[in-house]
């Protein structure tokens, strides 16, 4: 059953940065995407975070910026605790002279106690979570002396959190019964 729930673990990330200053601006401008497939067939984690600062010198003594940071989030996963919908766990409790596919390759719903096998709990469940935040700051400096520096700044954060699940009837957590 485990070679049926497992896979190769797979994971890519790029990186990208771009700065420099043109006169009185400074900026600095970069991305992540990251692409990680679980061991655990069906389950990934995508994210992509970009970050944006720009600074402006308004003249000697005045000095104001603004930093932008949005990020997405989407994971994809499977029951994971120690519970029998989790493929790893179910895969290890249910008898292994059970047949895990019909004639057409379709998950089998399973037998014995609990309802669902691992492959079908691999195929047949849908849990996702996509997290979307945003963190922004704006700030002012002003050189008010040769040793005395008055900065403000505000900042803010937004995030927002999707979570669906889906499990269909020939899951262990789907199942009719179940």
């Amino acid at each position: 059953w485990q070679d049926l729930v497992v896979q190769t673990a797979f994971l890519q990330e790029a990186n990208g940065s771009v700065s420099g200053s043109n006169g009185g601006t400074s900026y600095f401008f970069s991305t992540t995407y990251r692409n990680e497939d679980s061991y655990i067939r069906n389950t990934n984690l995508r994210r992509l975070a970009i970050r944006a600062n720009i600074d402006q010198q308004i003249n000697d003594k005045l000095k104001v910026g603004i930093s932008l940071a949005p990020s997405r989030v989407r994971n994809r996963r499977q029951n994971e605790d120690n519970n029998v919908a989790s493929p790893i766990t179910y895969g290890a409790l249910i008898w292994p002279n059970v047949e895990s596919v019909d004639d057409n390759g379709d998950p089998l719903p399973g037998v014995g106690q609990f309802n669902g096998t691992p492959l079908s709990n691999v195929e047949g469940q849908k849990i996702v979570s996509t997290s979307t935040q945003l963190l922004s700051n704006i700030y002012m400096s002003w050189d008010i002396l040769d040793n005395l520096n008055f900065r403000t700044e505000v900042g803010t954060e937004f995030t927002q959190v999707f979570d669906t699940y889906r499990g269909s009837s020939i899951t262990t957590d789907g199942f009719p019964i179940g």
